[in-house]
């Protein structure tokens, strides 16, 4: 069995994601921002990306796997929030995307304590709780042509 080391300045691991509907890869979250991308099937690190965290005084709180087994979030001590996706190329291998969310109303710095996600079929709930006390959610939808779209297709593969 091989282990991986961990690269230097990379903090205590703060959550591990496991992947959902018999996903094969676990997502590792290091405090200072290193998530590491792991193949549970083959007990392998595949890969090692950075959040890049806005000031040396963020770091990362929370992660959840959205239940579609795809889309995953994190959320940092300064109330930032990312949302990624996860998934395999035509060469079968790994690969996740990140994109930095700015909530309207903002979460003003509070930190992010948990993190939950409804599965997105095509509308879904994301809620996030702060240190504060407050709670925030938001509602996600496709946009009608791509939900119509969507229908389409789940017809003529039924057929």
């Amino acid at each position: 069995m091989r282990f991986s080391q961990v690269p230097e300045n990379s903090g205590p691991v703060v959550f591990v994601l496991s992947g959902t509907n018999g996903g094969k890869y676990s997502i590792i979250g290091h405090q200072l921002g290193l998530i590491r991308l792991v193949n549970i099937e083959c007990l392998r690190i595949e890969s090692n990306y950075r959040i890049p965290l806005a000031s040396p005084e963020e770091y990362l709180t929370a992660g959840v796997f959205n239940p579609n087994g795809i889309n995953f979030a994190v959320g940092t001590s300064l109330g930032s929030l990312y949302l990624g996706s996860l998934r395999e190329d035509a060469q079968s291998r790994a690969r996740l995307m990140l994109a930095r969310l700015e909530p309207n109303g903002g979460l003003n710095g509070a930190a992010v304590t948990s993190l939950d996600f409804s599965s997105f079929d095509p509308i879904g709930s994301f809620l996030v709780t702060l240190d504060t006390g407050k709670v925030c959610t938001w509602q996600t939808s496709v946009r009608n042509e791509q939900f119509l779209r969507l229908l389409e297709l789940q017809q003529q593969q039924n057929t």
